[in-house]
């Protein structure tokens, strides 16, 4: 739903939508009188309680749904009108963006940490998860179908989900995860807090696996999606792999990772970091394949520091606040490494020699984990 479609005041239509049509079954019931439409808080309450009561009645029927969407549908765009008159200032338009930057890779590979970074910055917003709920949507998903209103749906939606919600995979908040437990951020964040915030030059989409797994198994055509759409960006931080493949195992996460037979909790760790090291293989096919390599940026765990950090902002066109960088590398640090079995570490050698012939910077790059 773009921008263009709730531009004005809703249409005198909408003061009688309410309550929800009656049944097919129940046309011959005399109709309710309609309730004007909702204006305040208070009302919308009102209406959506009106709504639930009614469904949980209703007939498990393909007219019952088609009702409830158009009825949502028109509640959809009172509240849009609503949004507009009390915060327009709060929607981010595309056209101001400098770029969309969609991180990939597998879960607990530094993502948290170089979101919540990036989101100090005044001109950086940042949505954290919610991919289960804007990837099945048609409306949002504008990876697999992409056309210009869901990539412009998105960005609205992104704006506005980035801004409250919850922890863990339904997502919002960046603040909300569990970067900001850490007394680094928390102190970074009060030294910055109180700056001018905005425009919003760039949004990052914290959602790793859940968007790699979907340019895989949809066979995206990335290439395409960069031709079209010139604010894209796609960015890949690289934990220690080992790390990266014990903190999979014990989080769960392993789940995530799209293998036959499917890795679970009791995988062997072998298994497990071929996986992660699968992950950045693709990455860099990806860059390489894609003709606009500059659209994709990869950092190491060993890099950390202000040079990456500013490299990061040129690369998402966020301007070099030298207030910002002063604060916020203090808090771009990472995990301690963890003990190692030297078997395993062996094997990460042997693997990375393997899987990185044709890539020698990012073999030698990968390579320093294992004399750490």
């Amino acid at each position: 739903m773009g921008s263009e479609r709730f531009g004005t005041a809703p249409s005198t239509h909408f003061s009688t939508i309410f309550p929800m049509p009656p049944a097919k079954a129940d046309l011959d019931a005399p109709a309710a009188a309609p309730s004007p439409a909702p204006t305040t808080l208070e009302e919308f309450k009102a209406a959506l309680d009106a709504v639930r009561e009614q469904l949980a009645a209703a007939p498990e029927r393909a007219s019952t749904y088609r009702d409830l969407y158009v009825y949502c549908t028109d509640l959809l765009s009172l509240v849009d009108a609503r949004l507009r008159k009390l915060g327009s200032d709060a929607e981010i338009d595309p056209e101001q963006l400098e770029s969309v930057c969609i991180l990939l890779g597998p879960y607990r590979n530094l993502t948290t940490l170089t979101c919540s970074v990036l989101s100090l910055h005044p001109q950086c917003l940042v949505l954290n998860h919610a991919g289960q709920r804007a990837l099945p949507n048609r409306r949002l998903n504008f990876l697999t179908d992409y056309s210009r209103d869901k990539f412009l749906e998105f960005v609205r939606y992104a704006g506005y989900a980035s801004r409250g919600g919850a922890g863990g995979e339904y997502g919002g908040d960046i603040r909300l995860s569990h970067a900001f437990g850490f007394g680094a951020m928390q102190q970074a964040e009060a030294k910055l807090q109180g700056r001018e915030r905005g425009p919003t030059r760039c949004l990052v989409w914290k959602e790793s696996h859940l968007v790699s797994n979907v340019l895989q198994r949809k066979q995206v055509d990335v290439t395409r999606l960069l031709q079209v759409n010139d604010k894209l960006r796609f960015m890949l931080p690289v934990r220690d792999p080992i790390d990266c493949a014990l903190s999979n195992l014990e989080r769960g996460h392993v789940k995530f990772f799209r293998r036959s037979p499917r890795l679970t909790p009791s995988s062997p760790v072998d298994e497990v970091l071929d996986a992660v090291l699968d992950e950045i293989v693709w990455f860099i096919d990806l860059r390489e394949s894609s003709g606009c390599p500059e659209r994709f940026f990869l950092y190491f765990e060993h890099e950390i520091g202000k040079d990456v950090l500013e490299r990061m902002l040129r690369f998402l066109g966020l301007s070099q606040d030298e207030q910002y960088l002063n604060v916020a590398v203090h808090a771009f640090r990472a995990e301690g490494d963890r003990p190692k079995e030297p078997r395993i570490i062996e094997l990460y050698a042997d693997r990375v020699t393997e899987k990185f012939g044709r890539h020698p910077e990012i073999r030698d790059a990968l390579l320093r984990f294992a004399h750490r």
